[in-house]
């Protein structure tokens, strides 16, 4: 009875951690697709944080499709050139390969680029909240919003995604 109880906790994890990650790639993967904001029109919108080059789109699609295998070159090669979005990617790059702790350094790394910008804080919360660790995610958006002093798009949608993944809440 205990280990068929632990295996449907797990299961019912590995599901709320799927969703929360397709969502969060879905939408933007922590760089963003729409401009709102509720700190004003102070902040860049999302979309004019994220790379224009197609190169890094093509990663982006990538990972949108769960692509892990076609997108690690792509997104290994860029690393250098995207400024905080590479760290970020490779971030979910690894999430998605199953690495649940790696990423982490590489969240850490976007952030010290910038620390005013809402992107780590915002894909550090949402891949917290995939895996499942509900309270790092709610610390992570809470710090996002005291450094970049408001709410810009990417914070709120991960608070969405964090809503989503948390019992009761969506």
């Amino acid at each position: 009875m205990t280990e068929r109880s632990n295996a449907r906790r797990r299961a019912g994890r590995n599901v709320a951690a799927s969703l929360a990650l397709l969502l969060a790639v879905a939408c933007g993967g922590g760089s963003g697709e729409d401009g709102a904001s509720d700190a004003g029109a102070s902040l860049p919108s999302s979309q004019e944080r994220r790379s224009p080059r197609e190169d890094a789109a093509e990663a982006r699609r990538l990972l949108d499709r769960g692509r892990a295998e076609l997108a690690r070159p792509l997104i290994e090669s860029l690393e250098g050139v995207l400024g905080v979005e590479g760290p970020l990617l490779l971030a979910r790059l690894k999430v998605l390969e199953g690495d649940e702790t790696g990423w982490i350094a590489d969240v850490e790394r976007a952030r010290s680029m910038d620390p005013g910008d809402p992107r780590p804080y915002a894909t550090a919360a949402e891949l917290y909240a995939a895996l499942g660790r509900l309270g790092a995610a709610k610390d992570e958006v809470r710090r996002g919003v005291e450094a970049v002093g408001g709410r810009p798009a990417e914070l709120t949608r991960a608070t969405g995604v964090l809503a989503i993944v948390t019992p009761g809440q969506a």
